[in-house]
């Protein structure tokens, strides 16, 4: 009986070792990754010198035929990594996941499904969890072309706890890395998978808790802005799969949502780096009269940010706060929900498409 996975959770770390620890216990604590063969966890750890590699192999002890471990010797570098985490899964789809975004109950449940609704048209999946609710409130949507998954989605195509690609596709694409350098492989390969002429599912719904991390290393201006914006986007706007109307949108979009709230960074939770960020974004946004006035808007902020920031973050802490209430009441009373039909339901479907 073929016993290939369903599910590769790709997960590519770097000395997070407690964040990381959390994210596995969310994973293998769900019946059906205890109790079925449909999932399997990839670990590329980065060459961490945490207890990443101590916490790694006593999960690879435990389960040895579904957590797989790997070191690199070396830093290679964030994006090679995510590249390499990816080489190593087996399963129908290989999923990305942040280590440090913590499966919610019946999240692996949800994505099977998903995985199982898809698997004969091979539509491609992101798993948008609820980023896009300012956009639609609907659980699920499909784009069918670039000009359509970037209104919708946006530079949140970006984020590699979205992404997933079929193991099929991953065998078969021609020159997976070309954009490697850029620090967006994962965006490049979302859109040729639609220039091909296939669809994107999104899942606009939360699967995941992810808890703030500091984010750094590189410069949001030349990321999104020189980057996705320039290189990628105008590219295919060029190529006429991308309206100017969108591309416009999407340019000031990621600049007020992403490039500025990064840049300007009054708490210092962040350690982004921001050298020559003016001469990049100039030449980007030089022309349009919204980008000075969000310049001169993020100047007064600073300003004002020694009166308005301890408000600010009373009010998140607030919300947090009852956030998490909220989902741990949820969450207690999803714990009595039995997952046997579930996942017996599943196994008959994933025999009845050889796929067990």
């Amino acid at each position: 009986m073929d016993k290939t996975p369903l599910l590769s959770i790709c997960i590519p770390t770097y000395n997070r070792a407690e964040m990381l620890e959390k994210t596995i216990l969310s994973i293998v604590s769900d019946d059906i990754f205890l109790n079925t063969d449909l999932v399997e966890i990839i670990v590329s750890d980065n060459c961490s010198t945490d207890q990443t590699e101590e916490i790694c192999l006593k999960y690879a002890a435990k389960f040895p035929e579904k957590f797989f471990y790997y070191k690199n010797s070396e830093n290679i570098g964030g994006d090679a990594n995510i590249l390499k985490v990816l080489s190593y899964g087996k399963g129908r789809l290989l999923k990305l996941n942040n280590d440090y975004c913590i499966f919610l109950i019946g999240t692996i449940s949800k994505i099977l499904s998903i995985i199982l609704e898809n698997i004969d048209e091979k539509n491609v999946l992101f798993f948008s969890n609820s980023l896009n609710k300012h956009i639609s409130r609907k659980k699920s949507f499909v784009c069918k072309t670039i000009d359509d998954f970037i209104l919708k989605v946006g530079h949140r195509a970006t984020w590699i706890g979205a992404f997933s690609v079929w193991k099929s596709d991953y065998e078969n694409f021609e020159d997976i890395s070309r954009c490697l350098e850029l620090g967006l492989f994962q965006t490049d390969v979302l859109l040729r998978l639609l220039q091909s002429g296939r669809s994107v599912y999104v899942n606009n719904e939360s699967l995941f808790e992810c808890p703030f991390i500091k984010r750094g290393g590189y410069n949001p201006a030349k990321l999104f802005g020189e980057n996705y914006i320039t290189k990628i986007l105008r590219t295919y706007q060029v190529e006429g799969l991308l309206s100017k109307k969108t591309l416009e949108k999407e340019k000031r979009r990621v600049l007020e949502e992403t490039i500025l709230p990064f840049l300007f960074d009054f708490d210092k939770r962040n350690e982004f780096n921001s050298s020559d960020f003016m001469k990049i974004l100039k030449s980007i946004y030089g022309e349009n009269l919204y980008f000075y006035c969000a310049l001169v808007y993020a100047q007064a902020a600073k300003l004002v940010y020694p009166v308005s920031g301890p408000i600010k973050r009373m009010k998140n802490l607030i919300i947090w706060n009852l956030k998490l209430k909220f989902n741990q009441a949820v969450n207690n009373k999803n714990k009595v929900i039995k997952y046997t039909s579930k996942i017996e339901s599943m196994e008959i479907k994933a025999k009845e498409t050889e796929l067990v």
